[in-house]
């Protein structure tokens, strides 16, 4: 975890040159015709480089990384759009990973799972970045081998298949974004099915494309 966090935050650093202003609110020159931010409880004020963010946001975001099912660790991909309204944020998120050697010998542990998701969530959106928390239903498929740390004979496993099964998943997006076309972001998910010990998770590094801003009128 901490090997995506240094890998991200050396792109942010390297990629986008952020001045303070853009993202400090400022009472001086106010005029309510200009949005700087949109969030939960809209304010409005003035843009210092005469660009805003626009009223709808498309963001579509795709991304690598690690995750989880049962203990189980594992490569993930997300692949994920998200259209913006203010601050209402509509996504369609597909999902999947799993261990890289999935299925193999009769004695290894191992997960596969996936899921297609549509969520409805609240976000934050500034003319540099966006962040979003969400929350939907799914159809996933999960496959999970493991040990069965009760059995009475020894090394004996369990597989676990569920296909076709309703979820919901639970997203955070973090996105540090150019004025408009492209940026960069964190993605996790915790897809949670039942029974819940087999919610996989998944953390991923985006690279994401969209329009967010819109020039100020003058």
């Amino acid at each position: 975890m901490k090997k995506y966090l240094l890998i991200f935050l050396f792109f942010c650093l390297s990629f986008f040159e952020f001045k303070a202003q853009d993202f400090t609110p400022t009472t001086q020159n106010f005029n309510p015709q200009f949005d700087n931010r949109y969030g939960p409880f809209h304010q409005t004020i003035k843009d210092t480089i005469k660009r805003t963010v626009s009223d709808f946001g498309h963001y579509f975001s795709a991304g690598i990384g690690g995750g989880s099912d049962y203990g189980i660790s594992g490569a993930i991909s997300l692949l994920s759009y998200s259209m913006a309204y203010k601050s209402l944020l509509f996504s369609v998120t597909r999902g999947g990973g799993g261990t890289l050697l999935a299925g193999g010998a009769d004695n290894s542990v191992f997960y596969r799972a996936n899921y297609i998701g549509f969520l409805i969530g609240e976000s934050v959106r500034f003319k540099h970045a966006m962040f979003s928390i969400s929350a939907g239903i799914a159809s996933s498929n999960i496959e999970v081998r493991y040990l069965d740390r009760n059995a009475t004979v020894a090394n004996h496993y369990i597989d676990s298949v569920s296909t076709g099964v309703l979820s919901f998943p639970i997203e955070l997006k973090v996105f540090l974004l150019a004025r408009n076309g492209v940026g960069i972001g964190l993605h996790l998910s915790k897809n949670i099915v039942s029974p819940s010990k087999f919610s996989p998770f998944y953390f991923g590094i985006s690279l994401v494309l969209g329009k967010w801003n819109k020039k100020s009128a003058h």
